[in-house]
């Protein structure tokens, strides 16, 4: 379909002349409620100046101006109940004659204003953008326009219906049946757009362009006596007459579609030759009022002036400016469509389908629909919107004395007819609860039924509940926590879930066992080594460091959190044990449980003494007989007491219903409007009032009469209900029945409730694996982690231990080869371990190398002893205590004098470093930890521990350069020694006070021979060949000499 927006009429509004509406109601205030007027003059005043508004309307916004006569009408709907007699003349103009007609009644303003709003809505609708564009969206326009033309038709529907004796021929009932039709087939119309640029099928606009069509023919046939009378303008004609040509041809051009769509393609092409026939009317006719439109675009010549509009052309102004180039361009791209559809169709036809033409009286009518209906006026002012729009009362507060009295006294008499019947129904609902629940009905009857019905005894037992049923959904859909949980669906998933737990638990446990046997075996070693090397062994023992204790601490806590989940891990297996089976019952389905219900069911219960069945051979044909008859009779009365049940229960149904309407009406019942109407006084006032209640009340009987009926029925239903009851229960049959009922329904709830349990212990146990699973693997990652804390940490002690070990055995090998000679013997077996060494020393000549400065820790195991060793009593080394004292001379001896300067090599090399030292050189920052246990002190702490270490001497230290063999590059730079030092201590005696060092050129006078060790010398062969057997040496409190010479590069050192 064309973009073109297709033109709609709208009706001319009617014109009025000022009136004093305000005048007339201050005299009426004053006369008929004696009152002051002044107290109202604001109202008054709004009264005035509403009507104004209202009749002048709102330039250039037909929605302001429809807003106005809202308002204007609901005014005078209330100035209508508060003052009927006012008499004021009220001057209209006919809307397309331009007569004047002036009448005295408040009726006559409002169907004037009622008809002037009517025009109003068909403006909107006329002028609202449908297709697009300016002003709103195609949505939006298509459907303000599609409910104001609706709401046209329902104002105009009123007048015609209320307005019997219309003065004017605007509003007379022929001219008003004319403008309804043709404001509802616009409405189809614009219907029909929004239909056209959907996705509606072929048939269904082929029907609503029918409606539209067939509506458009019959008011152009119509139009043209308007015509003749000079009503409407022959413009009006010429437009109905184009468009119904025009839509009769567009609904053939769908249903053309359609029957081309079902297979009737000779149909399909017939129809198109008449809808492009018809099309061409169309643009001829279109041709023809888009010619006339812009000569005589008005109803006619004598509508000068009407409501709204100040010059005679703008007042017979009713279709928009563009109306004839908008018809033309729409009809003329729809003829151009059908055209180019018709000639593929018959070449379709003659090259493919061959069908046979009918002709054009052949061919069966296409159905029409109208979906477009009135909206009444009231309809329309219940709407929110309208009454925002009209706003309060006027003269809301304007209500005598009398009529509020009168209207609590009426509702005084509401209320007492309210309670009244609400009692009778309360007594009546008492009633039946208390006879049904005293014979448990009608719960109780479902065993009857279940007895005498054909298809088994017990087929309602054998049904599962819904709640197992729901269960049993749960189970097959993953559980109570429906696939939520880290579980697999049903069973399955919790067996998996044990299976997980079980090396998830091992693995934990032996990474809390490898950390601990790491830390254990650390400590023993580190307990070994001091033993081994004495006070030399700066290391602290294991269980002193806040570190190690901390790790200990966790694995103390992991290894009981595992205990304590390996216990719970028991009791949750223990209780799935107990629940499996019926939990796998719940996941096998609605057959497997129907089953099991049906053996509970079947089961005999013994506990309650039920007799057994009768043996056949026992059982006469007299006492079959009887039986068969027994059964028959109470089948009857099941029957019977089935519908009195059901009746009763419509019983009660129909009472609450009609109560609730009952008071629905009394609630919403104001005849506030009929009490002021009546408020006339005099003698007989009372009486009136009494006979106006009366007939108010009395609209109310018919829900009193059907209350009463359905109480009266109630009465013999329950009647009825008890007498067959009674019955029932006293037969034989019915006992009988009762107890084996009894029996098996015990059965039944004892099944409901085990599975009940199950499912209860199924949602625990999946609970409860799927923290376990989260715990395990937590735990798990703890585990791991301790075990590398505790391999890492035993590394690094592992490191300290040998670098410790190897220092040890560096100045046992001096004190060795010092100590054997004694004397000059010592030097030259010192020149002849030297002569293997190569000729180019990295050291070159000078003072030999400092010795290595005593570490002091944090704790005891740093200090020097003051006595004898702590291997020579036995007592751990923490016992003694370093006395403060100078550091002692590394080159003061008491053998410094007889020993020649000229004997001794003039530099000694350092020990070779370990693999570890470039990397961690001791003394400096270990390397950090990726667990959570505090990391090793920095190397500042480190050097602040080494502070009281005897420094070495500084000519000595400065052969080094500017790297210390324990903090590295940028090492301490000590003071010399200020006093003679202390010699070492000898064995078990006094050490003897060492004389005063002696310097040469070279740096030293001598190295002093090494102290004897507890008990007697001990050659560097003897602690060689005892640490390679791996036995414990008692260590050396110290050595005073320099180390010896490096071995040669070939030579491989067998003592570390």
């Amino acid at each position: 379909m064309s973009s073109t927006q297709s033109p709609l009429l709208w009706i001319p509004c009617k014109a009025t002349e000022d009136v004093q509406v305000a005048t007339a109601v201050s005299s009426l205030i004053s006369s008929s409620y004696g009152e002051d007027p002044k107290k109202y003059s604001s109202s008054l005043h709004s009264l005035a100046r509403a009507r104004s508004d209202a009749v002048k309307g709102a330039t250039g916004s037909d929605t302001t101006t429809r807003d106005l006569l809202f308002k204007w009408f609901h005014i005078l709907e209330m100035l209508e109940v508060r003052f009927p007699e006012v008499r004021v003349p009220f001057t209209w103009k006919d809307a397309f004659t331009g007569k004047s007609i002036s009448q005295y009644s408040l009726a006559y303003e409002k169907a004037g204003v009622i008809f002037n709003t009517a025009a109003v809505l068909s403006s909107i609708a006329a002028a609202t953008p449908r297709l697009g564009g300016v002003g709103g969206s195609s949505g939006d326009g298509t459907k303000r326009a599609y409910t104001a033309l609706r709401q046209a038709a329902g104002f105009f529907t009123y007048i015609s219906d209320n307005f019997l004796h219309a003065p004017s021929t605007d509003m007379s009932r022929a001219l008003l049946k004319w403008m309804v039709p043709l404001l509802l087939t616009q409405a189809n119309e614009v219907f029909l757009e929004k239909t056209l640029v959907g996705k509606s099928s072929a048939g269904l606009i082929a029907k609503l362009a029918q409606g539209v069509a067939s509506g458009y023919t019959a008011l152009a046939e119509e139009s043209k006596d308007w015509r003749d009378k000079d009503v409407i303008d022959k413009t009006w004609v010429m437009l109905l007459t184009a468009k119904a040509r025009h839509f009769s041809s567009l609904a053939h051009y769908y249903k053309a579609q359609a029957d081309a769509t079902a297979g009737n393609h000779g149909h399909g092409l017939v129809r198109l030759t008449l809808a492009e026939t018809l099309s061409k009317e169309a643009v001829k006719l279109s041709n023809g009022f888009s010619a006339c439109h812009p000569a005589s675009s008005g109803p006619s010549a004598s509508a000068a002036t009407t409501f709204g509009y100040s010059t005679p052309a703008a007042s017979a102004y009713t279709m928009p400016s563009d109306a004839g180039p908008s018809l033309v361009a729409l009809v003329s791209s729809h003829l151009a469509l059908v055209s180019e559809k018709r000639a593929q169709a018959v070449k379709d036809n003659d090259l493919i389908y061959h069908d046979i033409l009918p002709s054009e009286s052949t061919l069966p009518p296409i159905d029409k629909t109208a979906p477009a209906a009135a909206i009444s006026i009231a309809e329309v002012y219940a709407t929110p919107e309208v009454q925002r729009v009209i706003g309060p009362d006027l003269f809301a507060k304007l209500v005598p004395l009398g009529v509020h009295e009168r209207a609590s006294l009426y509702s005084e008499e509401k209320a007492k007819l309210a309670r009244a019947e609400a009692e009778k129904c309360d007594l009546a609902e008492g009633e039946r609860v208390a006879t049904l629940d005293a014979m448990g009905l009608p719960a109780s009857l479902e065993k009857f039924r279940a007895a005498v019905s054909g298809k088994g005894n017990w087929e309602s037992l054998v049904d599962p509940p819904s709640e197992v049923m729901t269960w049993a959904e749960e189970e097959i859909n993953g559980g109570p926590a429906r696939g939520a949980d880290p579980l697999g669906p049903g069973s399955r998933g919790v067996q998996e879930a044990f299976t997980k737990i079980r090396p998830l638990r091992q693995a934990a446990q032996q990474d809390l066992q490898a950390a601990t046997t790491s830390l254990d075996e650390e400590s023993r070693l580190c307990e070994k080594a001091r033993v081994k090397i004495g006070h030399q062994f700066k290391q602290d023992p294991s269980g002193s460091i806040p570190r190690v204790k901390e790790m200990r601490s966790e694995l103390r806590n992991n290894r009981d959190a595992l205990k304590q989940a390996e216990d719970n891990d028991g009791r949750i297996e223990q209780r799935w044990n107990e629940v499996r089976q019926d939990v796998e019952l719940l996941g096998r389905g609605r057959e497997a449980i129907e089953g099991a219900f049906a053996e509970a069911v079947s089961r005999t219960d013994t506990s309650t003494g039920a007799p057994s069945a009768t043996s056949l051979l026992d059982v006469s044909e007299e006492d079959e007989r009887r039986s068969t008859e027994d059964l028959t009779q109470l089948k009857r009365s099941v029957e019977a007491l089935d519908a009195a049940l059901v009746k009763l229960s419509k019983v009660k149904r129909e009472r609450d219903t009609v109560l609730s309407e009952l008071r629905e009406k009394l609630q919403t019942d104001d005849i506030g409007h009929l009490l002021i109407l009546n408020h006339r006084g005099g003698s007989n006032q009372a009486a009136q009032e009494a006979a106006l209640f009366r007939q108010e009340l009395e609209k109310f009987r018919p829900w009193l009469t059907r209350l009463n009926q359905a109480i009266s029925a109630q009465h013999h239903l329950l009647s009825e209900i008890s007498s067959l009851w009674s019955t029932i229960n006293s037969s034989a049959q019915g006992k009988r029945i009762t107890q084996e009922w009894g029996s098996k329904s015990r059965g039944k709830e004892r099944l409901t409730q085990r599975l009940r349990a199950a499912r209860d212990g199924n949602a625990e146990v999946r609970a409860a694996l799927g923290k376990g699973l989260q715990f395990y693997e937590e735990l798990g990652q703890i585990a791991r982690g301790l075990k590398a804390s505790a391999r890492q940490w035993s590394e690094e002690r592992s490191r300290e231990r040998e670098g410790m070990e190897r220092e040890a055995e560096w100045e046992g090998r001096l004190g060795s080869n010092g100590g054997t000679g004694g004397g000059a013997g010592g030097l030259n077996g010192l020149e002849k371990s030297m002569d293997g060494m190569p000729a180019a020393s990295p050291y070159g000549g000078g003072p030999p190398p400092a010795p290595l400065p005593q570490r002091q820790s944090s704790g005891n195991y740093g200090q020097a002893p003051s006595g004898p060793g702590p291997g020579a009593y036995g007592l751990p080394p923490h016992q003694y205590q370093q006395p403060h004292s100078q550091p002692p001379n590394p080159y003061s001896s008491p053998y410094s004098s007889n020993t020649s300067s000229s004997s001794i090599p003039s530099a000694l090399p350092p020990p070779p470093p370990r693999p570890d030292q470039n990397r961690y050189p001791y003394g400096a920052q270990h390397a950090p930890l990726t667990t959570g246990y505090p990391a090793p002190p920095s190397a500042q702490q480190h050097q602040h521990q080494y502070q009281s270490a005897p420094p070495p001497s500084p000519s000595v230290h400065q052969s080094y350069g500017s790297t210390s063999s324990y903090g590295g590059p940028g090492g301490y730079t000590p003071a010399p020694p200020t006093a003679p030092p202390r010699a070492p201590y000898g064995a078990y005696g006094t050490p003897a006070p060492a004389p005063a060092p002696s310097h040469t050129s070279s740096g030293y006078a001598g190295p002093p021979p090494p102290p004897a060790p507890y008990g007697g010398q001990a050659s560097h062969q003897h602690y060689q060949g005892q640490q390679g057997h791996g036995q414990q040496q008692q260590p050396y409190p110290g050595y005073a000499g320099a180390p010896p010479p490096p071995p040669p590069s070939n030579q491989q050192w067998r003592g570390y």
